[in-house]
């Protein structure tokens, strides 16, 4: 997300948040904060929901595969239901930024929880219309929703750092829930707890935006305006999660294990791959602070140097500047994605006490797949930035074809192979269609300046 913020003298300022102390500054101990603090804002979602499940089987409450099955369905569904109009979210609140009005941001953020409550609601009406816990299930669901949506403005205000001390007062207080009475706390109870733990945290975010920007009480909804002028920021992140998920959802139906009425999961598929997925983390967080940091200092420095009318040759070298930032990140997150992957393969053999050989070998190449998902997020988010949203919905759309025919084709021969070879077929074309070369003549051509737009293969000062 593009922050438009200003550092202040003695604040150490790394992807959009501040720590107010001086010795913080280039330190380990301000280097890990920071890290953990953008694990926290990327991975809430699914992160929170995970500590708690270990939690409560920590302490002898009883997980049964339908928990399992309604978190799936909750967190994978409102990601994929949320992914295109969280995009499109994003893109408005930048441009609120850019222009300082923080009363759009709060009437639109008022206008985007009601908008998100009825529509997931619906949703999970349908999802769970069968569960016997059905209004719990769509409390969930809707939970998910909601704090999903929260914590792209909580991120926007540059808040999300406020988060960790609730979060942590939430895991304190379910592990002395949890001691005393794990043995009688059923399936409905801790249905009850996780939703309950998501509306607390829910309501911190929202106070916390109120808080700061809290200066009007009417609902807008400038982001369907958005939503219609971008129309293909919808498609893009629909089809990036339908490419991500789409082998699961495959799974489901051909090897899946019905958990509840209308609720398959497949546990020897989606918990290798999911295992897989976490551990790459660390470089996903890794790439997000380089984007937020080394390539949004060079990308706002290019912009402006076009905006405060810079000679050519400057404006060259800032552009230069970028491919250098790009270059430096690309290369830094792979080699930490190769490490991590080579580690997962090595493990992957002392595995087969706990996992079967269709899971091992979903491990082994779900976290090849991983490797390759990481280059491919990273060259989606520098394509969006730049507007090149045709080769970025392309990108996408070959992920999603790749992993949809190859899974439906070779699910019991290679499972994870439709995963492993959809993110390397993306990548390398988004790899090879990243061209910078024209950037600077596609900008001035653009503009309304009324002179003749003319195509032109290269630009030629």
């Amino acid at each position: 997300m593009i922050k438009h913020t200003k550092s202040r003298k003695g604040d150490y300022k790394v992807a959009g948040i501040f720590f107010k102390f001086p010795f913080f500054r280039d330190t380990f101990l301000g280097t890990s904060l920071v890290f953990l603090v953008s694990f926290f804002e990327n991975n809430s979602l699914w992160f929170i929901p995970l500590v708690l499940i270990i939690l409560a089987s920590k302490f002898g409450v009883s997980i049964s595969f339908s928990i399992i099955g309604i978190l799936s369905y909750s967190f994978i569904f409102s990601t994929m239901l949320l992914s295109g109009f969280a995009m499109i979210l994003v893109r408005s609140i930048s441009d609120f930024l850019y222009l300082k009005d923080s009363r759009k941001i709060y009437e639109n953020y008022s206008g985007a929880i009601v908008f998100v409550i009825m529509l997931s609601f619906m949703v999970g009406n349908v999802l769970f219309r069968a569960y016997q816990y059905k209004t719990l299930a769509v409390w969930l669901f809707v939970s998910f929703s909601v704090l999903q949506t929260v914590l792209l403005f909580v991120g926007a205000i540059e808040k999300t750092h406020a988060l960790v001390l609730p979060v942590l007062f939430i895991f304190s207080s379910l592990i002395i829930l949890f001691k005393i009475f794990g043995n009688i706390i059923n399936e409905k109870y801790l249905l009850v707890i996780i939703s309950f733990s998501m509306g607390f945290l829910t309501f911190i975010a929202n106070s916390i935006i109120t808080k700061h920007l809290r200066i009007s009480t009417h609902l807008k909804f400038d982001f369907l305006h958005y939503a219609r002028k971008y129309p293909e920021l919808l498609l893009i992140a629909f089809f990036y999660y339908f490419s991500y998920w789409i082998d699961n959802i495959i799974m489901w139906f051909k090897k899946g294990l019905e958990v509840a009425p209308n609720i398959i999961i497949s546990p020897n598929y989606d918990f290798p791959l999911f295992i897989a997925a976490i551990s790459f983390t660390p470089a996903i967080v890794l790439f997000s602070l380089g984007i937020e940091t080394t390539f949004l200092k060079k990308y706002l420095s290019f912009f402006s140097a076009i905006k405060n009318n810079k000679t050519l040759e400057q404006i060259e070298a800032r552009l230069e500047e970028i491919q250098a930032s790009m270059k430096h990140i690309l290369l830094e997150t792979t080699l930490v994605a190769i490490t991590i992957a080579i580690l997962d393969l090595s493990a992957s053999k002392f595995l087969n006490k706990w996992l079967s050989k269709f899971s091992i070998t979903v491990f082994r190449l779900g976290a090849i797949g991983h490797l390759f998902n990481v280059i491919f997020m990273l060259m989606l988010t520098i394509h969006l930035y730049f507007n090149f949203y045709k080769e970025a919905f392309i990108g996408v759309l070959i992920s999603f074809s790749v992993n949809l025919i190859l899974t439906a084709f070779c699910r019991s021969m290679a499972p994870g192979l439709g995963f492993l070879l959809a993110f390397f077929s993306g990548s390398v074309f988004l790899l090879r269609k990243m061209n910078l070369k024209d950037l600077v003549f596609k900008i001035y051509s653009s503009q309304q300046h009324g002179l003749e737009k003319v195509e032109r293969i290269s630009w030629r000062p």
